[in-house]
């Protein structure tokens, strides 16, 4: 198996090893990488997912039909509604339902593993300016990484004075 990653991959290469899962690492410049993952032309890859504050973001980046960073190309229908029944509503109930349902999908089809779950850290100070999110108000992922997350707190923003 040829696996496009980068560093991590030599580490979970070698714990595959171990249970007898031969891998053998291509690593790459990252334009390779980029142009790889974008063609589709690889068996095995390590890759970040987007974010958010529910796990609708996650969800739907890896697992919607026509996403930009549905790389292993993975098309269920059924994912497809669900996910689009999360998005048009915010009773909260309905939302969890489906997202068990994608859930169940990704355990018993397995199209990506999650490796890891990053916790989205950030911080604030409103001696200046209010209206950041918190957990009383969690309305976005603050995170500077969160495209388009800093530009929705901005527009939240109010000066203290």
């Amino acid at each position: 198996m040829n696996v496009v990653v980068t560093s991590p991959g030599k580490l979970i290469a070698q714990d595959l090893n171990k249970i007898g899962i031969q891998v053998n690492v291509q690593q790459v410049q990252y334009g390779a990488y980029m142009s790889q993952l974008s063609g589709h032309k690889f068996q095995l890859t390590i890759w970040f997912s987007q974010s958010g504050r529910t796990p609708y973001y996650l969800f739907n980046s890896l697992l919607g039909t026509n996403e930009q960073y549905n790389y292993e190309q993975f098309s269920d229908s059924t994912t497809d509604a669900d996910l689009a029944d999360f998005a048009k509503t915010t009773h909260q109930s309905k939302q969890m339902q489906g997202i068990y349902n994608v859930e169940r999908t990704l355990a018993s089809k397995l199209p990506v593993i999650p490796l890891v779950y990053g916790a989205t850290w950030y911080e604030y100070n409103d001696s200046k300016y209010t209206g950041w999110p918190t957990a009383d108000n969690p309305y976005e992922t603050p995170a500077p990484g969160s495209w388009p997350a800093p530009e929705i707190v901005i527009m939240h923003l109010k000066p203290t004075k």
